[in-house]
């Protein structure tokens, strides 16, 4: 979830055992009420930031979820990029890897 108001709606919906990712750069930790999830906190808007652009708060998170519930290898989400994003964002690439691996590397403990 990354705002206030997807805690409000999903964090309920999340079934025992599940998975929550949370931005804890927009939702504070304690605003997690359940202990029958795995959480992973990540302050995805500030490492995007801290990247040079707020739009890589998305690619942060999928790089901790991919880490964490590990549905796929890095590798493939990496070869995924050039045939997701059209030509004209390609030069974008690069950036969006490092947010990838800057979430994954978050989620590890990094």
């Amino acid at each position: 979830v990354m705002n206030g108001p997807s805690l409000d709606k999903f964090q309920p919906r999340v079934r025992p055992g599940g998975f929550l990712l949370v931005n804890t750069s927009l939702i504070e930790a304690d605003k997690v009420t359940r202990d029958d999830i795995d959480v992973l906190l990540l302050p995805t808007n500030d490492v995007a930031l801290e990247l040079g652009n707020a739009k890589m708060a998305n690619m942060v998170a999928l790089g901790g979820y991919i880490e964490r519930a590990k549905p796929l290898s890095m590798d493939c989400i990496k070869q995924a990029l050039p045939k997701v994003f059209p030509e004209r964002l390609h030069k974008m690439i690069p950036l969006n890897e490092k947010a990838i691996d800057r979430g994954a590397e978050m989620a590890r403990g990094g």
